[in-house]
């Protein structure tokens, strides 16, 4: 259901739902600089939904006045290894800490965020004090919510319902509804 079909293709006629990740981005940089944040780093990995939160991101950031901080390293070269990814983000957000260009991260993965936050703190940043964390798609995250911000989870369940039921043919036949849920 998170894929979407070509306009003119035979699939692009089907009911589906997919998720906005662009709107999802957007709300955790709202949510953070509501904390007060005015620094926030995208830190993501290299995958489908990766387009649409640096849309969602750079729109939040410029609509809410926020400091633009320098983009993460992966953005212009992909990471080689996994290893390379992690190490890579690391240094990113500890320099960015360490010069206190950024006060808050959204991590994409949150299994990336999950084997980042350990790092960071044994670097000595303090999470969420020096740095908060909001791991996007929290498919993972759940268990380490206490270290972490997480956003999105209860939405996608939400939205999934929602976009399931808008989806399905009303009792008595018809067509499903097509349209942007809020």
């Amino acid at each position: 259901m998170e894929r979407s079909a070509p306009l003119g293709h035979p699939a692009a006629r089907l009911d589906r739902v997919r998720s906005d990740h662009a709107h999802g981005a957007a709300e955790a940089v709202a949510h953070l600089a509501g904390l007060g944040h005015r620094a926030i780093a995208l830190a993501v990995q290299d995958s489908p939904t990766a387009p649409r939160l640096r849309v969602g991101y750079r729109a939040a950031v410029e609509a809410l006045g926020l400091t633009p901080v320098t983009a993460s390293p992966l953005d212009d070269v992909p990471s080689r290894s996994e290893a390379d990814r992690f190490e890579r983000t690391l240094e990113y957000l500890c320099e960015g800490v360490a010069r206190g260009d950024v006060t808050a991260a959204i991590v994409h993965s949150d299994a990336d965020a999950i084997v980042l936050i350990p790092r960071l703190q044994a670097r000595g940043v303090r999470v969420p004090e020096d740095l908060a964390v909001i791991a996007y798609d929290d498919e993972v995250a759940r268990p380490r919510r206490p270290a972490a911000h997480r956003r999105g989870a209860g939405q996608a369940r939400c939205g999934g319902r929602r976009g399931a039921a808008a989806a399905v043919p009303p009792r008595g036949g018809g067509p499903g509804r097509r349209g942007r849920l809020p």
